[in-house]
């Protein structure tokens, strides 16, 4: 799936995960993957507890963050495409 700003996402139901000191560790339990993620990766995964947009995402990073909007953008769009891949995140229309 390709990610866009309009593009609504959460945590998929079969991932557990873990916040050590900032740094959010996760496991699908589909396929007992691990994945860690580095501190804004881990803010993102906060922010989609419930079903969120990336430009909502991005919005709030760059209210936090010393950031661009476009720049911020174009790194939540591949960040939540790259954990879509990996199914721990679901889209609006339910595909994982």
């Amino acid at each position: 799936m390709n990610v866009f700003a309009e593009t609504v996402v959460a945590r998929s139901e079969g991932v557990l995960f873990t916040d050590l000191d900032g740094i959010v560790v996760t496991m699908n339990v589909d396929d007992g993957a691990y994945h860690e993620f580095d501190p804004i990766g881990s803010r993102i995964w906060h922010l989609i507890d419930r079903p969120t947009s990336a430009g909502d995402i991005c919005r709030r990073l760059v209210e936090e963050y010393d950031v661009g909007p476009e720049a911020c953008l174009a790194d939540v769009i591949g960040f939540l495409n790259e954990i879509g891949e990996m199914q721990l995140i679901r889209f609006e229309d339910g595909r994982a």
